[in-house]
């Protein structure tokens, strides 16, 4: 209601965690099911100053203290220049595609990281894009196109796992 969920001009689904009033509505309203709620504050259990194994090992606090990093010792501060690097207790979220390094004129992380290099992010309004290649080569599905939302991701060819009996 407070339009915290919204497209920005890619396209793609962001939140504002300023605006986001916790109230779900968006989670229930996404027939995608890819919105998560965070009841309780994230990464909490970095706060702990208890060691594991008394005298054997650090703290998970001395840990992210030794890390310099804040809430988490895999926190990602670049992700926090546009986004907060650990999302508040009672808001949602889902993937941004990480729309922080697609504005560099980066991969989402995911894209990079894939070692089969499935994943694949392109222009679809360029003809010539290796993204439209690809969904022009292979017959393309997307999720729930008759929810009207416009999805832009497409899934192509079929990878059924197989069960040895």
């Amino acid at each position: 209601p407070t339009g915290a969920m919204h497209k920005d001009k890619r396209g793609l689904t962001l939140q504002n965690n300023d605006e986001c009033i916790g109230c779900k509505k968006c989670m229930n309203a996404c027939p995608y099911g890819v919105i998560s709620f965070n009841a309780a504050t994230p990464h909490r259990r970095w706060q702990d100053d208890s060691e594991l194994v008394a005298n054997g090992t650090v703290s998970p606090l001395m840990l992210l203290k030794r890390t310099g990093a804040t809430a988490s010792p895999n926190e990602n501060p670049e992700r926090g220049d546009t986004y907060p690097v650990t999302r508040p207790r009672r808001t949602t979220e889902k993937c941004t595609f990480c729309d922080h390094r697609l504005d560099k004129g980066l991969n989402p992380a995911c894209v990079d990281a894939c070692p089969s290099e499935a994943r694949v992010i392109g222009d679809l309004d360029d003809p010539q894009s290796k993204v439209s290649q690809l969904i022009k080569l292979h017959k393309p599905m997307q999720l729930k196109p008759e929810a009207g939302t416009g999805p832009r991701v497409f899934y192509i060819r079929s990878f059924g796992v197989k069960t040895a009996y």
